[in-house]
């Protein structure tokens, strides 16, 4: 379901359209917990949109901001890192009951 009752504020526009058909033109996108709910072919499409909008909108280019949960692997952990393992592992089971998606790491 898309939530259409967001206000516009000033610079910002709220469009709810299904990002597999199109993406509005645009100068910048933000997907803000949207990527780990797709498998990778899903993500590309949706990603292949978002640059097409911004194509569209300004020819010297945009932004895709992307906020999301990325794993670390063992090798590179820290004291901090160390206390978002359970909530990496909530979302991992949440991915397995929920959707098709995956948490991805760095370099994904």
């Amino acid at each position: 379901m898309l939530n259409t009752n967001l206000q516009d504020s000033g610079n910002l526009k709220y469009d709810a359209v299904d990002m597999f058909k199109e993406v509005l033109a645009s100068d910048a996108i933000l997907l803000k917990w949207i990527l780990l709910d797709w498998n990778d072919d899903e993500c590309l499409k949706i990603l292949k949109h978002c640059k097409e909008a911004i194509s569209r909108q300004n020819k010297k280019g945009g932004k895709v901001m992307i906020i999301d949960m990325v794993l670390m692997k063992n090798d590179k952990m820290n004291g901090e890192a160390l206390n978002s393992t359970e909530t990496q592992l909530f979302f991992d089971m949440l991915m397995m009951v929920l959707v098709t998606g995956k948490e991805r790491q760095e370099e994904e």
